[in-house]
């Protein structure tokens, strides 16, 4: 019997052998392509994933030590020593617990919470404290392994203020990322007015330890580099007080009037501010230069009898006093 195939059922075959080559070359198509679009996915993967740790910033982001422990990147940009306080906003990220992320503004009782853990006092503290307090705590029964990142998103506003003699009484806002010092502050608001008592100035704060107590720091206001150095950088609700000089006025028949300076003389009597003043002129009344002070009756005093060495009454002024020398129509 002859194993030839007629025409028709050789076509049928060549026609299958045919169609078999076009599904297994279709096949290797889809294949091909499914890898490409695989290997295009997993790039995309890591572009998304490199562009969100360049959106978070190094502060948020996690890196792997030599040791394959997980650690909080540097933050970079925090100022150094930068204590947390009321109007802050913070993020607090847990590794590998994204259930654990927290977002708050720091409010005037200084106190946030967290899952877990509950309440954690914040103000007044540096980031890298409050961050050890609650790993230590999450991994005291919680987290085996809990390292912590806290963020500051957003600075409030911080302020401090210049009061009594200077040229213009305000409030100073405070960098955080560029201390500002009290004998700054004093340039700010325009500088010493001409009777500030600069030995006097100090910046008043709140007692940290004590909350109705204040803490009273003297100002070094000498223009040398010793001062500089020793000036006192203001934290946020410091108020720098530059007193008025210490002064009484004299006034009248004296050869200077004007304003005596208290600071630094001690027991200043009506007699000796009448000789710093200058003493007196020609047409003086030297047996009723007058006493004003606040509160109180005008006093008559006989300076004259006083020079000339008799007992009398010689007062020692205040500040505030005002000593006038009247005129002699004689």
């Amino acid at each position: 019997m002859s194993t030839s195939l007629s025409p028709f059922r050789r076509r049928g075959a060549a026609a299958g052998r045919s169609s078999a080559k076009q599904w297994i070359g279709q096949e290797r198509a889809v294949e091909h392509a499914a890898g490409a679009w695989a290997w295009a996915g997993r790039r995309a993967a890591v572009a998304v994933l490199l562009g969100i740790l360049v959106l978070t910033g190094g502060a948020r982001a996690w890196s792997e030590n030599a040791g394959g422990e997980p650690r909080p990147a540097a933050t970079g940009t925090l100022p150094a020593g930068y204590r947390l306080g009321p109007g802050d906003q913070i993020h607090i990220d847990v590794f590998a617990e994204p259930d654990l992320a927290t977002a708050v503004r720091i409010t005037a009782h200084g106190l946030l919470s967290m899952p877990l853990i509950g309440e954690v006092a914040v103000i007044g503290r540096p980031v890298e404290d409050i961050a050890a307090e609650i790993q230590r705590r999450l991994e005291d029964g919680y987290v085996r392994h809990a390292p912590v990142s806290v963020m500051v998103v957003e600075y409030a506003v911080r302020l401090a203020y210049v009061m009594g003699s200077v040229n213009h009484q305000c409030a100073i806002t405070l960098d955080p990322f560029s201390p500002t010092t009290a004998m700054q502050a004093i340039g700010k608001a325009g500088g010493f007015q001409t009777d500030a008592n600069r030995r006097g100035t100090q910046v008043v704060r709140d007692d940290p330890e004590h909350a109705a107590k204040k803490l009273r720091l003297m100002v070094q206001t000498a223009a040398t580099p010793e001062a500089e150095v020793k000036d006192i950088v203001l934290l946020p609700g410091d108020m720098v007080v530059v007193p008025q000089l210490d002064r009484i006025i004299v006034t009248g028949r004296v050869k200077i009037t004007g304003a005596l300076n208290l600071t630094g003389i001690d027991h200043l009597t009506l007699s000796k501010a009448i000789s710093f003043a200058g003493g007196f002129d020609t047409y003086a009344k030297q047996t009723q230069v007058q006493l004003i002070r606040e509160g109180e009756a005008i006093r008559v005093i006989d300076v004259q009898a006083l020079l000339n060495g008799q007992r009398g009454d010689d007062p020692i002024l205040l500040p505030g006093d005002t000593v006038v020398v009247p005129e002699s129509r004689f």
